[in-house]
């Protein structure tokens, strides 16, 4: 693994903290447990989000109405 020797006073200066691990210290993130839990949460609104609308499309066989005006803006544009 690349090491970094630093001055016990050096900060990063593009991120506000610096989490490790306290079992391996050799393991260091700038991201703390905020930062996945916020990506965790919008990645599964935005999975839930895909699968309801590819449900909903199957079951009607109609696509979205916002998909059908996008479609109809592209198409009139032309």
């Amino acid at each position: 693994m690349v090491g970094r020797q630093v001055q016990r006073s050096w900060k990063p200066s593009s991120v506000f903290r610096i989490w490790y691990r306290r079992d391996d210290p050799q393991r260091v993130t700038a991201y703390g447990p905020g930062y996945w839990f916020t990506m965790a949460l919008l990645t599964s609104a935005a999975l839930y989000a895909t699968f309801a609308w590819g449900i909903d499309w199957a079951r009607t066989g109609q696509p979205p109405q916002w998909l059908v005006d996008l479609s109809a803006a592209e198409v009139s544009h032309k």
